[in-house]
This record gives C-alpha cells, sequence and structure tokens, in this order.
C-alpha cells in the first residue's frame, strides 16, 4: 500500500462579490471535482477510510451544487452528473459503513469486552466483508466509465457547455442576490422538515438529514459572498447538526450490518455466540441513539436562535 498519498477534505471556495451565477457554479463545481480526484489514490492505494469517507463528501457536494444551480445548469450535464454521482456513491457507500462499523462500534465494544470469542468472531467476518467491499470500490474507480466522466465534465467546464441555454439570463446575473434566494429555500425546507425535533420519525430524521445537508453544501459555496460575522456561527451549528443525524443513521445502518454478521455466524453452526454478540452490538446502538437524539434536540434548539447570515447581506 502507498502511504504517501493523504485525505483530502472540501478546500474553501472563494467567490468575488461580483461574480455571475454562472462563473460561481465553475468555480464550486472544480473545487468538488478536484476533491474527488485527489482522494481517489487514498481509496485505491490505500486502506485510510478517510479517503472513502471525502470521496464521499465530494460526490454529495457535487450532487448538491447540481440541486442549487438547477435551473442553471444544462439538462444533459445534470443528468449525467446525477447518473454518475449516484453509480459511485453506490460503489464507494458500503465501504464507509463497513468502516464505521468496524472502527465506530466493534472495536469500542471488542475494547471494553475484552477477550470475547463472540465478538471476535464478528468481526473476523466484518473484516472479510469491509474487504470484499473496498474491492468492489476500486474496481469502479478503474473502470472507463468513471475516467470518461471526469473528462468530459472538466470539457464541459471549459467551453461552458454545462450551462443552460435557456436561461442565458440567469447565468450572466450576479450571484449574491440570486445565492440569498436559493438558501432561504433550502432553509425553509430544512425547516419544514423538523416540524417538532422531540417527536422525529427515524423517516423524518432521514429526511432532515438531507434537507440540513443541503443547506450547510450551499451555505460553504457562498459563504464568501457575505461579510455577516455570523456566517461562520451559523454553518458551524449545521455541521454540528448534521454531524449528529449522520450517527443516527450510522446507528440504523449498524443494526442492519449486525444482521448480516449474525446471519453469517449462524451458518457456521455459531447460533449462540451469533445472538450473544447481535445482542451487544444492539444494546450499544441503542444506547448511541438516545444519546444522540437528546443530543440533537439540544443542537437543534440553538440553531433556530441564530439569524440567517443572507439576510444580513
Amino acid at each position: 500500500m502507498n502511504h504517501d498519498v493523504y485525505p483530502v477534505r472540501a478546500r474553501r471556495i472563494v467567490l468575488d462579490r461580483q461574480v455571475t451565477v454562472g462563473d460561481a457554479f465553475v468555480v464550486a463545481a472544480r473545487a468538488c471535482l478536484d476533491q474527488l480526484r485527489a482522494n481517489q489514490p487514498v481509496v485505491i492505494d490505500t486502506d485510510d477510510p478517510e479517503g472513502v469517507h471525502q470521496m464521499r463528501v465530494a460526490l454529495r457536494r457535487l450532487r448538491t451544487l447540481t440541486g442549487v444551480f438547477r435551473k442553471a445548469v444544462a439538462p444533459e450535464a445534470a443528468a449525467l452528473l446525477k447518473e454518475r454521482c449516484r453509480w459511485l456513491h453506490g460503489a464507494i457507500e458500503p465501504a464507509r459503513d463497513w468502516d464505521v462499523f468496524l472502527f465506530g462500534t466493534l472495536d469500542p465494544l471488542i475494547a471494553s469486552h475484552g477477550d470475547d470469542p463472540a465478538l471476535a468472531a464478528l468481526k473476523r467476518h466484518a473484516v472479510a466483508l469491509r474487504d470484499c467491499v473496498y474491492c468492489e470500490a476500486r474496481r469502479a474507480l478503474a473502470r472507463p466509465e468513471y475516467t470518461e466522466f471526469l473528462l468530459r465534465f472538466d470539457a464541459w467546464l471549459e467551453t461552458g457547455e454545462w450551462g443552460n441555454s435557456g436561461h442565458d439570463d440567469m447565468l450572466v446575473a450576479p450571484a449574491l442576490p440570486w445565492a440569498k434566494r436559493r438558501l432561504h429555500k433550502f432553509a425553509k425546507r430544512l425547516h419544514q422538515s423538523v416540524d417538532d425535533a422531540s417527536t422525529m420519525t427515524p423517516a423524518e430524521l432521514h429526511g432532515a438529514r438531507i434537507n440540513v445537508k443541503k443547506l450547510r453544501y450551499a451555505s460553504e459555496f457562498f459563504r464568501s459572498l457575505f461579510q455577516s460575522d455570523i456566517v461562520v456561527l451559523y454553518i458551524g451549528q449545521l455541521r454540528k447538526i448534521q454531524d449528529l443525524l449522520g450517527k443516527l443513521n450510522d446507528v440504523d445502518t449498524g443494526r442492519k450490518l449486525g444482521d448480516v454478521l449474525e446471519r453469517r455466524l449462524a451458518r457456521e453452526g455459531k447460533s449462540a455466540a451469533a445472538a450473544r454478540a447481535a445482542g451487544l452490538v444492539q444494546r450499544q446502538q441503542s444506547v448511541v441513539a438516545e444519546r444522540e437524539l437528546v443530543r440533537f434536540r439540544s443542537v437543534w434548539t440553538d440553531y433556530l436562535e441564530i439569524e440567517p447570515f443572507w439576510d444580513r447581506g
């Protein structure tokens, strides 16, 4: 494995306050693609789980960017971006799920229970399955469709062919007032999805997670257009909410992966060990879910007290 490559986080996007909608999209899109490319060798050549995570972040930022600039992007470009991002996300998401389960759930359990043979057997299968999905992720990144997507989108950004010719007036319009409208719309969607933070179902929490992610990334795309001193505070609070809702989603995924491992152990004739290990996983996940739900309600209340930075100009 190559240890000379490192995970790369999203770089801060800097836009001139006079920037047009079209130029703002190009700057943000290139930043997303750069992050995607930079983490490719980390996934292919190392076992660092942060590489997969940062590739997922880049893909989600790209998908959010397309939604933010929905009418400005040509239908062909939007369709290609959406399809390729969905495909790549599906190829690398299982790797991230097993990373979180192994390092965030199973290892802490093993550390707290000592030399437990049931948990050791569970980890053996988890490592094997993680190795398999990492191989799938690496194969996806080696496919010509992935390279073609990057080259094609690079060319579109260079030539301007990504732009929707039916909205030329939008592409040359100032980005600042347009960004304010888009941010307001994304914030409204988020607030509507969290009617009562104390009574939300898993499905509602999932919807809120998607909406807070979109608002956070949109805020990060446009943050340099605003001089308000609360931009950092606002985005930081969105990040806290997204992290908490992400942990709750990881709990749900962890329960499913625990069931997969329990069935594999049972097929080995280790039903008792499987049941014991799965029970430990489920109890731990329940504790985490209860804790993070309480924290989410508190963080959400704090968020509602922060004035949207785009309202200050």
